[in-house]
């Protein structure tokens, strides 16, 4: 199992490094191709998606994976309930939204920024039912598999824009879609 350690480890750290190297990678495309106004609406957007991250979820991914080590009973209950505590405070954020999102982009100072700020709800939403499903496969040890798809869900975004971008003039709205 030295070899399987080994494995474990490499492919953690590759995923770790471009991970990173995503990161700067971002930066600099984004802050090439946007204006001032938008790189800082993109950033504050960011900070939000991550604090609702866990608004959506209250933290139901610890639970999980707190109770993955027990039968497969439990495991299927704290998956079920997990997913759909995730489920309704994301689907009612996204009603939320939807129906006040003028008072909401007004309080947040995004008022010429209303369908971006829908986008990044959405979008939050649904990487808050993908933790969900990233923490269970993590709870069964699968932590390579676990690893890609935290790496997909950081980067491939990043990847898409910058492929989009050869083709199209990209703004922030193409950019969150």
């Amino acid at each position: 199992t030295l070899r399987g350690i080994f494995f474990q480890t490499t492919v953690s750290a590759f995923l770790s490094f471009l991970a990173f190297a995503f990161g700067f990678l971002k930066t600099y495309f984004f802050s090439k191709y946007l204006s001032m106004e938008e790189f800082g609406v993109l950033s504050l957007l960011f900070t939000l998606s991550g604090f609702l991250m866990y608004a959506f979820t209250l933290g139901s991914f610890q639970f999980l994976y707190r109770n993955m080590s027990e039968g497969d009973i439990e495991r299927k209950n704290a998956f079920c309930v997990s997913l759909l505590i995730t489920i309704i405070l994301s689907s009612i954020s996204i009603l939320v939204t939807h129906l006040f999102i003028n008072q909401i982009s007004l309080l947040l100072n995004l008022s010429q920024f209303k369908s971006e700020l829908k986008l990044t709800i959405l979008a939050t939403a649904t990487t808050s039912i993908m933790i969900i499903f990233l923490f269970y496969h993590y709870g069964l040890g699968r932590n390579n598999f676990q690893n890609i798809l935290q790496f997909l869900r950081s980067s491939l975004w990043v990847i898409v824009s910058i492929i989009f971008s050869i083709r199209f003039n990209l703004n922030l709205y193409n950019i969150l879609i």
